[in-house]
């Protein structure tokens, strides 16, 4: 059966997009060992020692909960970025690894132009659509596939779908549309991205106020995505609900200071990115010179994009359009952040807007209706409608003059003058409280200056290509096969490539290879480098930190502030860390420094007798801080222990019988009442049973020691007992997500035979 001039176009489109995916990764695929993703990224940092460990236990038969390797141990499941429920996820289970992260960016980023695509058809034809899709997909959404945003790229990548079910489900579609958007909710919330769950709220928010009255059933459909956002949580409440937990008593749990809070803002001068993307560096060719990150501050889409989206803004859909534009200037407000008065008053009196950082990230929402916008803009010029053309041609040739000036104005000064550097030392010397930092070198500023040049020579084409459309529809495809050609270049120069060799820790494979054990090292940078060695860290590199160690490590290094990020300054060797069972300190340079060995640390496990009662951090720390204070002979705890612990002579004993990262069986035997001191950081979810029919006591707790560490009671006897860290939202929560998952399956079947029954009718159309 022949495939209708529609279902072609589709096709086209399909296999356009998959290309685009395919030619963005194939050199990669085609050399093993190539991670795809740049040498400073956070696939190497952070995301793949993470998804090395957490599969790795997965493989072995454990769900891993808690991570032992970083931080003295930390929550791994209920810190969302494993994406332990993730189900794409299963490729780290099947594939080798630098396989497994190549094939998760491809998918995504390929996933991301799909489900666009999907979206843009409901309201333009396959060719608009195309466009619509390729630029979201290419544009500061790829940036993140250059700094190995894992998570972040998968829940993004299915957000399209959120709102065309919305979209369909306003246009009066049935049931399958509200499984649609249940499944596209329920993936992101598992996907391990939380911020982008709140992130996805305000935009559909957006959206929602500025199209629901458009609707014949407002009240029907805004009930029925309210039922689609409860039904996503049930099927992904073991996620939500263990990563509540940890998020409150993480160094989030109170919300983040607003300096934290307004960190990777879009800055007020990256608007110029929109032109110009590597005006201001890239990371990659030159340092980058501006506030935040590359990947997080540069808005590029396009100037074709662009100008697409001015004529969609003019001459398109009038209802769209009112739709649109409001949304992309909110989002533009949005993404400014702490560069931006509002910022302010939305951290002060939105509930949940205090947890949000890196406001920057709302222009690859911003890319998306801008996308959408362009489309219609592309759709105007398809149909003939040309009535700005002339204009829009001029403007453009006027801007290529402006960026032509700009581009001599940065690079003649330094061209011309022999002492460039101390003139640069001087210039900012000058400038010092200006608002924003210059190039540092003269390289930046040729580099700024060729961007420059870029931007003015496409405005030059495009206003040829404008002047030509008048008379020429080819002149209009060669105006799209700009516009891809423009961010499709940027993303593929912008992917770097990496080694897996680049993530091993090698200083820290070396320590554990020669000395093996429970020790741990401290490293003042690849923090993460004892997760892939499979060592164990006094510090580490995580979004979400447990308070409790966070504050108490910040104090032993001298941290006056209160700690919100893993990264501090001045990290060196204390005395205090001695109770972190640290052995190794690990300079930045270790093969020319060596690493150190420190003396005495503490074992895993220790009885103490020695009790100290207090309350309040400060009171505990300046305990700690007495040069009096033994932490093998005493313990500080806030409250009594039950039993107390009795002096005496008593010979300890303390064996471990097995273990994983979760759990730990140990026989512990006692003359007299002691403390069992464990020197791994205390979480509230940590719990002891007994294994013996008979214990010497009816009840176990584990109270913090120390501030941050763990300490169980014991009575006099022999104990045989497990410590093992039960979330109860794990707990409880997997049993709502398996029920409400097979509920969805079981609805999913049951539309497939009515939709299969429906086509099989005369004159039947889709649900």
């Amino acid at each position: 059966m022949a495939l209708s001039n529609r279902s072609r176009g589709d096709a086209f489109a399909v296999c356009g997009i998959v290309g685009l995916g395919i030619a963005m990764f194939a050199d990669v695929f085609v050399r093993p060992g190539t991670l795809a993703t740049f040498t400073k990224s956070d696939v190497l940092e952070y995301f793949g020692p993470l998804r090395h460990y957490a599969y790795g236990e997965l493989a072995n038969g454990n769900f891993p909960l808690w991570n032992p390797h970083i931080l003295a141990g930390t929550p791994c499941f209920g810190a969302f970025q494993a994406g332990l429920l993730y189900p794409f996820n299963a490729i780290y289970l099947v594939f080798p690894f630098t396989t497994a992260i190549n094939l998760d960016l491809w998918f995504h980023v390929t996933l991301m132009g799909l489900t666009m695509y999907a979206w843009a058809r409901h309201t333009l034809s396959p060719l608009p659509a195309f466009y619509a899709a390729a630029v979201p997909m290419l544009g500061p959404f790829f940036l993140h596939v250059m700094c190995g945003h894992l998570p972040m790229l998968a829940c993004l990548a299915w957000t399209p779908l959120l709102f065309l079910a919305y979209d369909k489900l306003r246009d009066g579609g049935g049931f399958g549309w509200f499984l649609l958007g249940t499944l596209s909710a329920a993936l992101q919330a598992v996907a391990g991205w939380p911020q982008g769950l709140m992130m996805v709220v305000i935009v559909f928010a957006l959206y929602w106020v500025l199209t629901i009255w458009s609707s014949k059933h407002p009240i029907r459909v805004s009930a029925s995505m309210a039922a689609m956002a409860f039904f996503a949580g049930a099927m992904a409440t073991a996620q939500l609900w263990t990563g509540m937990e940890t998020s409150a008593e993480s160094v989030r749990g109170g919300g983040l200071p607003y300096v934290y809070a307004m960190g990777f803002s879009l800055p007020r001068e990256n608007f110029l990115t929109y032109l110009a993307p590597t005006v201001f560096g890239n990371d990659h060719h030159v340092p980058y010179f501006v506030w935040n990150h590359f990947w997080e501050s540069c808005a590029f889409i396009g100037i074709t994009t662009l100008v697409l989206a001015i004529i969609g803004a003019l001459c398109g859909p009038g209802k769209r359009v009112r739709v649109l534009a409001p949304i992309l200037l909110a989002l533009l407000v949005l993404a400014l952040g702490g560069f931006s008065p509002v910022h302010r008053v939305l951290y002060d009196w939105i509930p949940g807007f205090d947890q949000l950082r890196a406001m920057g990230r709302f222009t690859i929402y911003f890319s998306m209706f801008a996308a959408l916008l362009a489309g219609e803009g592309f759709a105007v010029l398809l149909a003939g409608g040309k009535v700005y053309l002339r204009s829009i041609a001029g403007g453009l040739a006027a801007l290529a003059v402006v960026l032509l000036v700009a581009s001599l104005i940065t690079i003649l000064p330094y061209s011309a003058l022999p002492h460039v550097n101390e003139l640069l030392a001087i210039r900012n010397a000058v400038v010092e409280n200006w608002p924003t930092r210059f190039p540092e070198s003269v390289h930046q500023v040729y580099f700024a200056a060729g961007s420059l040049l870029v931007a003015a020579g496409t405005c030059v084409i495009l206003a040829l290509l404008f002047t030509c459309a008048r008379k020429r529809y080819s002149a209009v495809l060669i105006i799209l096969a700009l516009g891809i050609v423009e961010v499709s270049v940027f993303a593929r120069i912008h992917r770097g490539t990496a080694t897996f060799e680049q993530m091993d820790g090698p200083a820290a494979a070396a320590v554990y290879a020669g000395d093996p054990g429970e020790h741990r090292v401290l490293m003042r940078d690849e923090y993460n480098a004892p997760l892939t060695a499979r060592g164990y860290g006094v510090w580490g590199y995580d979004a979400l930190v447990l308070d409790r160690y966070a504050q108490f490590f910040g104090h032993t290094v001298d941290y006056s502030k209160r700690v919100v990020d893993t990264h501090l300054p001045r990290i060196r060797y204390q005395p205090l860390h001695r109770m972190l069972r640290c052995k190794y300190l690990i300079s930045p340079n270790a093969s020319k420094k060596g690493v150190r060995e420190v003396a005495d640390p503490m074992p895993r496990f220790r009885i103490v007798r020695d009790v100290q009662v207090m309350r309040g951090k400060k009171r505990i720390f300046a305990a700690l801080d007495d040069p009096a204070f033994d932490p093998a002979q005493t313990v500080v705890l806030e409250q009594k222990p039950m039993p107390a612990p009795e002096f005496g002579s008593s010979v300890d004993e303390v064996h471990v019988l097995s273990g994983d990262s979760d759990h730990t069986v140990l026989e512990v035997s006692l003359q007299t009442p002691g403390i069992l001191l464990v020197t791994d950081a205390f979480a509230k979810s940590w719990r002891v049973r007994s294994l013996k029919a008979d214990p010497p006591q009816t009840q176990y707790e584990v109270l913090p020691a120390n501030y941050a560490l763990r300490a169980v009671p014991l009575a006099a006897g022999e104990h045989r007992i497990v410590m093992e860290y039960v979330p109860p939202g794990y707990v409880h929560g997997r049993w709502i997500s398996l029920a409400a998952t097979t509920a969805y399956l079981f609805a999913v079947l049951t539309w497939l035979i009515r939709f299969r029954t429906k086509r099989s009718q005369p004159g039947a159309g889709p649900d």
